[in-house]
């Protein structure tokens, strides 16, 4: 059946294909025009001699279902399958054959590199959801792709093309994107409370995608004409109805699409590059019945076809955003008939549930017998029932006050006030009623100033009514003053009395000035003394100012104080002839001001704390009592201290502070309070975590269902109606501290066990009795990997996902044993691969059984991931036996030296030797010495790249120069060992920007490394060249080689790698690590590769190339020792045979030494011996070098000897140590003839 329908393909092709061309067989439209192609023509050639796996690929693409295409070449010479086709579109077959920049011009910015990447690195690369912008029908278009590009080997295994897989997923990722705004814009728009509020969320969240939304503008249609109402930013110059035909939308009631009305730089871009060519304008449709509300303007995607599917997304968005606009107008609208319904009901209830005639005859007869109870002699009634009884007739009085108020309303409302106007000093009875504030003025703190003269000519005025108005501008002014002062003035102006009253308190708002004489407003959030009040004060002034002929004002600027203005016309003339009499009597006192200053004063501190209960053994439940009229706070107060630890506040901003000092059990408190109120309170403390459980009871005088239901719906835990009970009251209390304590035990349990369980160091996870899991702590969620709704999945089932089947069966047997039996289970280390990572893990766990909530019982599980602690540990084995290997190396290497020195110091003891024998052990002697200090130096070296403070001196140099310098090192190795050595190096000059000396160690070391794991005779090639910017020298032996493994480890710290060969000479293993951190240091790198065992070796040193390439190099010549003859020199070291040696070669070149063993005799041997350098050790005993060197730069300054550091130490610090000390140059240990000879040279030219 697959060879005839092959055949088929084949016989379909036309000229038919020739053995050689068979990989093309089938393959649809595309197979059948690459057979027809001239591929001559091309950079691939005949087809017949395409590489064999080029063959393949293009084999398996023509056959694949899968969108695929091939580029081999160069170029990439561009192939793809039938199923590509939809991708490439109109660039559909003229891309075949053609490079691929050439096919994907417009979108080589993104694919090209990748293409590159995955050509030079041999790796593939994987991207999902992609943005290209392409243009494969005549226009740039938004897509997105999942794609792959693979590398192609040619049949050398060298990646000479690339294979790329494609997934269209443009139409999930702009569908996705539509989705999310309209979630968005219902979102928002839901919590629009009014059309213009609907606007502004709308063009917001239209915002959000700017894909598809460059930009938005609305709008409305009002009175005729379109009004713009909101628009996304940066459309401002578009927010004229003028520029777009809305008409015309409106007449059709369709959508409309248009021209950019103004130049293309003025109109916004959104989220591309370039702005939208075409807009669409969509009508708003109304309410039912309402029409055309308005117009949204949407600027369109400019890289996307307006297809059908665009314009139903346009459309829809036009008909959620109309929605939108149309309900929160209903909203407004019902809003708006519910409030002024609800104003007109609570000015009505207000009223008439606040007047009523009938209670001055009740509290006439409680007042009397009360007065009468009072005004017995002391001791004939108990102090504290004289108390209670002093508290009830004050309030009987207030309420009196009040009463008589509303009846005042009553008269004038319906006409029935009788006023007697008589002549009157009304300057002496307003001071004589101001001054009953004065007691309460200076108990608050502030300053009363009365400025009433009597006047020449006597007012008409009602004495009563004219106590009433002084009066309650007086109270008002007091309830509304915290501090400054409370003027009250009387003036003659003209044909007027004018009356005053200023303070200088928290002031009015002034969009509430024009309803201060309304009756029943209270201005809402002012902070006065007391929340207490009908409304109706003020009010009452205004009516009762009126009937006197005259007027009243008020001023006010918020935080400076307010002044109200009486003026009364003078004389009669104004006035009803029938009210106007003469005096009949002197005034009398006016015991009306008794009942004000009663009430004003009640608003100061309280007269008395309640009882703290301090005295109990026991500490009481803590209650908040919130109440801002002093006697409720006195009588509730005391009656909750029986029993509980109180603190009384006389506000809602107090009782939340004093709740935040220390915790409550209960708060009771008032509903209608000064600067924060009861509901106030309650949102405050459930807004707060800390504060939201405390139970709260409010007190009010408003009663029935409805009071009580909008007072628990606020979040009042109970609600106490004013009168109430004492018993009442205790009872309620006592329920919620119950209720209290048994929540504040349960919760602090809950948040100590949460609090373990979610702060837990180990991970823990709970399994019921079902075998699921019931929780899971932050710790253990990651160790569960991506298995999703873990919570309630069966146990078993989960622990088969992460774990073998073997290792799963164990667990669940084991969890299901601590569940039947009670007996805990305990595993210290297992070691096991995970079946969903497939990675080693290893995990100490242990189990128990506890019981869990509904009498069931559970296991739960802590664990502990100990991955990194077995690493650890393998790791600190593994470091202390490579340390027990470097010191037993390290104490071999040292040993090493030591027989040849100690043989050629016996030859040189024995006795004048011959120049031959002499000449020979000296050799000795200096190679076993250039051999420790190497050894040193290097671990020196190791040690300060590793604290980082190995310092690089760079400068311009040539790399042939490097590798000549590398061979000079390591060349006696190499011939001894009779290798045969190629180099090869680029013919073009390479320059590096590096320190040479470390750059030549780099090389040298990995030479010694090639000379020393190569049998002798072996062949070493080390190939220089350049690469991407980048030198790349190679050493490569046919030595020992080395496994896949070691490729990495041969670059750790004291690695010596394999067993050497014969001949072989192994180091300390550190002469790798350092090359490598070496050329890290420069910004290289240094890697390893080995086709095996036996198989040789090649190290890879790459290292940056100078930006500029320099002309040339210095070098530098050796010569002779010079300056040191007629020098005199101080030698000062602890270290006698480092001092001699050291004086004799000194003298040997002809200067003059003398030697001291520390520092005190230095200095005495630096007075004698007047000597021209000093070479000073640092580490001595008594006196160190630095001492040593302050001192002869303090004492002999005018000496001017050169001053030379000797030490093992080199570091910087070192160095800046021995500058601070005075020394002139710093010389590491053991002394090179060359230091010396620099040393010398420079005290001539310095002499000179």
């Amino acid at each position: 059946m697959l060879s005839r329908h092959r055949q088929a393909l084949v016989s379909g092709s036309g000229n038919g294909a020739s053995a050689g061309r068979s990989f093309l067989d089938g393959g649809g439209e595309l197979g059948a025009l690459m057979r027809s192609h001239d591929w001559h023509a091309t950079p691939l050639g005949a087809p017949e001699d395409w590489p064999r796996s080029l063959k393949t690929a293009v084999r398996i693409m023509l056959t694949s279902r899968q969108p695929f295409w091939l580029g081999w070449g160069p170029d990439l010479t561009y192939l793809y399958n039938d199923a590509y086709r939809s991708i490439i579109g109109g660039k559909h077959p003229e891309a075949l054959g053609k490079p691929f920049h050439e096919v994907w011009r417009e979108i080589w910015d993104v694919v090209g590199p990748m293409a590159e990447h995955v050509l030079r690195n041999d790796e593939g690369t994987y991207v999902e959801s992609q943005l290209l912008v392409m243009e494969r029908h005549g226009y740039p278009e938004e897509t997105y792709y999942t794609f792959s590009y693979s590398p192609v080997p040619d049949d050398d295994g060298v990646p000479r093309g690339l294979i790329c897989a494609n997934s269209d997923d443009t139409h999930r990722v702009i569908g996705a994107r539509q989705l999310a705004l309209l979630s968005t814009l219902g979102a928002r728009q839901g919590a629009a409370r009014n059309w213009a509020d609907a606007c502004a969320k709308a063009v917001e969240a239209l915002n959000t995608n700017p894909h598809d939304v460059a930009f938005a503008l609305i709008f409305l249609h009002d009175q005729g004409r379109f009004e713009p109402v909101a628009h996304t930013p940066g459309a401002e110059s578009l927010a004229d109805a003028s520029l777009w035909p809305c008409e015309r939308v409106a007449e059709t009631g369709r959508m409309r699409l248009a021209d950019p009305p103004v130049p293309a730089s003025l109109l916004p871009c959104g989220a591309w590059s370039r702005p939208p060519t075409r807009m669409a304008l969509l009508p708003l449709q109304g309410s039912a019945g309402r029409g055309m509300a308005g117009l949204l303007v949407i600027g369109l995607n400019p890289f996307r076809k307006f297809d059908e599917g665009y314009a139903s997304f346009v459309e829809l968005l036009a008909r959620q955003v109309a929605a939108g606009i149309a309900n929160a107008r209903a909203y407004e609208e019902e809003r708006r008939r519910a409030e002024a319904l609800a104003e007109l009901d609570r000015a009505k209830t207000t009223f008439f549930s606040n007047v009523s005639h009938e209670f001055r005859t009740p509290l006439t007869l409680m007042l009397g017998p009360l007065q009468d109870v009072l005004s017995k002699p002391e001791g004939s009634v108990p102090p504290e029932a004289r108390g209670l009884l002093t508290v009830v007739e004050r309030n009987g009085r207030r309420l009196m006050k009040l009463v008589n108020t509303l009846l005042d309303f009553a008269r004038i409302e319906a006409g029935r006030a009788q006023a007697t106007f008589e002549p009157t000093d009304i300057g002496r009875i307003t001071a004589e009623l101001a001054s009953n504030f004065r007691s309460a003025c200076e108990s608050g703190g502030i300053r009363l100033v009365v400025d009433t003269p009597t006047q020449q000519e006597p007012a008409f005025v009602d004495r009563d009514m004219w106590e009433k108005i002084v009066l309650n501008l007086l109270s008002n002014a007091f309830k509304f003053t915290f501090r400054g002062q409370i003027a009250i003035r009387l003036r003659d102006e003209d044909d007027r009395f004018v009356l005053r009253v200023a303070d200088t308190g928290v002031g009015i708002p002034r969009h509430e000035l024009p309803r201060m004489f309304e009756r029943f407003h209270r201005v809402e959030g002012t902070h006065g003394r007391s929340h207490e009040g009908s409304g109706i004060g003020l009010a009452l002034v205004q009516e009762l100012v009126r009937l006197h002929g005259g007027s009243i004002g008020v001023e006010s600027e918020l935080e400076r104080g307010t002044t109200f203005t009486v003026s009364l016309p003078k004389g009669r003339a104004h006035l009803p002839a029938e009210h106007v009499k003469e005096p009949l009597r002197e005034p009398a006192a006016s015991p009306r001001a008794g009942d004000f200053v009663s009430e004003v004063m009640s608003w100061l501190a309280d007269r008395a704390p309640a009882p703290s209960g301090a005295h109990r053994s026991v500490p009481a439940p803590r209650v908040i009592l919130a109440d801002d009229n002093a006697d409720l706070r006195e009588y509730a107060g005391r009656l909750l201290a029986e029993h509980y630890d109180v603190e009384v506040v006389t506000d809602g901003h107090a009782a939340l502070a004093a709740a935040r000092a220390r915790l409550p059990h209960v708060i009771v408190s008032d509903v209608m309070m000064p600067r924060l109120d009861g509901f106030g309170l309650i949102r405050e403390l459930r807004a707060d975590p800390a504060l939201r459980a405390i139970p709260v009871i409010l007190l009010s005088a408003r009663a029935g269902n409805e009071a009580r239901i909008e007072g628990l719906s606020e979040g009042a835990d109970d609600y106490l109606v004013k009168p109430f009970n004492a018993r009442e009251l205790l009872v309620r209390v006592g329920a919620l501290v119950n209720s209290a304590q048994a929540h504040r035990k349960a919760a602090e349990a809950l948040s100590q066990f949460e609090a373990l369980f979610e702060h837990a160091p180990l991970g823990v996870y709970l399994v019921d009795d079902d075998m699921r899991i019931a929780a899971v702590n932050p710790v253990a969620r990651p160790v569960f990997g991506d298995i999703p709704d873990l919570i309630g999945r069966d146990f078993e089932q989960v622990i088969r996902i992460l774990w073998p089947e073997a290792y799963a069966r164990e667990i669940i047997r084991q969890f299901r044993h601590t569940l039947q039996t009670g007996e805990p289970h305990h595993t210290a280390e297992h070691d096991e691969v995970r079946v969903d990572r497939q990675v080693r893990e290893i995990y100490e766990w242990q189990i128990h059984r506890i019981p869990i909530a509904g009498e069931r019982q559970g296991v739960v599980c802590y664990f502990r991931d100990i991955s990194p602690w077995v690493a650890a540990r393998e790791a600190l084995r593994d470091a202390d036996r490579r340390k027990d290997e470097f010191l037993a190396t390290l104490s071999h290497e040292l040993r090493n030296p030591m027989a040849p020195l100690r043989n050629a110091l016996h030859v040189l003891s024995l006795g004048p030797a011959s120049g031959n024998a002499a000449g020979a052990a000296l050799g000795i002697m200096d190679r076993q010495l250039r051999h420790l200090v190497r050894l040193v130096d290097d671990l020196l070296e190791v040690s300060r790249i590793n604290r980082g403070t190995l310092e690089l001196r760079i400068e311009r140099v040539e790399l042939a120069e490097i590798v000549r310098h590398a061979l000079e090192t390591s060349k006696p190795l190499i011939d001894a060992a009779r290798h045969r050595l190629q180099v090869i190096l680029p013919e073009e000059r390479v320059w590096l920007d590096g320190d040479p000396v470390r750059l030549s160690q780099i090389l040298s070391n990995l030479l010694n490394n090639a000379a020393n794991y190569t049998p002798p005779d072996g062949e070493i090639t080390l190939r220089a060249g350049t690469e991407d910017h980048m030198a790349s020298i190679a050493v490569r032996d046919n030595g020992m080689g080395l496994p896949a493994a070691e490729a990495e480890r041969i670059f750790e710290m004291f690695n010596r790698g394999p067993q050497l060969p014969e001949g072989g000479k192994a180091g300390l293993g550190i002469g790798l690590p350092l090359a490598r951190r070496l050329a890290q240091m420069h910004g290289g790198t240094v890697v390893a590769s080995s086709a095996g065992p036996g198989q040789g070796s090649e190290f890879v040193v790459r290292l940056p190339i100078a930006a500029v390439q320099a002309a040339g190099a210095v070098a530098q010549l050796d010569g002779d020792i010079v300056g040191a003859r007629e020098k005199r020199i101080l030698i000062v070291d602890d270290n006698a045979d480092a001092a001699e040696s050291l004086a004799l070669l000194l003298e040997m070149f002809g200067a003059r030494t003398r030697v001291a063993r520390d520092g005190l005799e230095g200095l005495q041997a630096f007075e004698e011996f007047v000597p021209d350098v000093v070479l000073l050790d640092i580490g001595m005993p008594r006196m160190d070098g630095y001492e040593v060197a302050r001192t002869i730069r303090a004492k002999f300054s005018d000496r001017g000897a050169m001053l030379v550091a000797l030490t093992g130490w080199g570091q910087s610090e070192d160095r800046r140590k021995a500058q601070e000390a005075g020394f002139d140059r710093h010389l590491l240990k053991p002394v090179d003839l060359s230091d010396l000879k620099a040393l010398l040279e420079s005290m001539e030219e310095r002499e000179g």
